[in-house]
């Protein structure tokens, strides 16, 4: 594999660690995991509106502060999310601390293997079934998700 000198830069630089408050409790850690609770306003990663206070810079800064994460010292490896949620929704969310429970986590994520996922929401107003069964369609040009039948193509 080749890569541009710029890029391979820009690839092995050491992660930043920001001086972020911590926002999320922690659920449950181990040498391995890291479990935390997102708070609604808070973005899992960066994006083109925020690139500093972002969940993941916060468990760096937390790591950092505990002396359990060191960019200068890392081979290349930066503790990271399983998975992510939305801006405006709260909940759980894992951190692999090293890159072994990172793989096994993504793993279990994309195989649903021993995590289950579980979404819940406050709606007002009547409602006239007991149980909502719903397939997520995401349209990222325009930045929206909407509800779509089982048989709708691409869900």
């Amino acid at each position: 594999m080749f890569l541009y000198e710029d890029r391979f830069q820009e690839l092995t630089k050491p992660q930043s660690i920001y001086d972020l408050a911590i926002t999320f409790d922690v659920l449950y850690e181990d040498q391995n995991i890291l479990v935390v609770n997102k708070p609604v306003g808070l973005l899992v990663h960066e994006d083109i509106n925020e690139d500093m206070n972002t969940l993941s810079n916060q468990v760096l800064t937390y790591l950092y502060q505990k002396g359990e994460y060191d960019p200068q010292q890392t081979l290349g490896f930066t503790p990271g999310p399983v998975h992510r949620l939305d801006r405006n929704t709260s909940g759980i969310v894992i951190f692999g601390k090293t890159m072994r429970a990172l793989q096994d986590l993504n793993e279990m994520m994309k195989k649903r293997h021993c995590i289950d996922k579980t979404y819940l929401t406050i709606c007002k107003g009547y409602m006239t079934s007991v149980e909502l069964i719903g397939y997520m369609k995401k349209d990222s040009d325009r930045s929206l998700a909407r509800m779509v039948s089982s048989n709708t193509e691409g869900h």
